[in-house]
C-alpha cells in the first residue's frame, strides 16, 4: 500500500491523491492486471462516494492509508472486494450507507 493506491480517489486533506476517476483509470491502466491488486476495483468506486459524501475523514484517511479497507455494494447485491473488508459501502434507494464488517450497524451517509 505504500505506492499509495487506495488513496487515489480520496481528497489530499485526508492524505489521499485527489485523482479523477479518468486520472485513477490511467494509473491502474499502467500498473496492469499482473501488477495491481485486484481488491482495488470495489475499494476505488467505495471511497469516491464516501469522498463525495464528505464523510468521516478518520474513515476517509484509514481507507487512503490502506489501514482499512472498503467493499462497493451496488443497488442489486452485487459486491466487488468483499473478502478482507472493513467497509462496506451500500448505494441505497435513499442514498449511500456505510456498513462496518464488524458489526451489522448500517450508518446513513448521503
Amino acid at each position: 500500500m505504500q505506492a499509495g493506491w487506495p488513496g487515489l480517489l480520496l481528497g489530499e486533506d485526508v492524505d489521499g491523491a485527489g485523482l479523477g476517476a479518468y486520472e485513477a483509470m490511467l494509473v491502474l491502466e499502467a500498473c496492469g492486471a499482473r501488477l495491481a491488486d485486484a481488491r482495488l476495483l470495489g475499494h476505488l468506486p467505495a471511497t469516491a462516494l464516501l469522498e463525495l459524501a464528505g464523510a468521516d475523514p478518520d474513515l476517509r484517511r484509514a481507507l487512503a492509508s490502506g489501514e482499512r479497507r472498503a467493499a462497493f455494494v451496488d443497488g442489486v447485491g452485487t459486491v466487488l472486494d468483499a473478502s478482507g473488508a472493513d467497509v462496506f459501502v451500500v448505494i441505497t434507494d435513499d442514498g449511500v450507507g456505510i456498513a462496518d464488517a464488524a458489526t451489522t450497524e448500517v450508518q446513513a451517509c448521503i
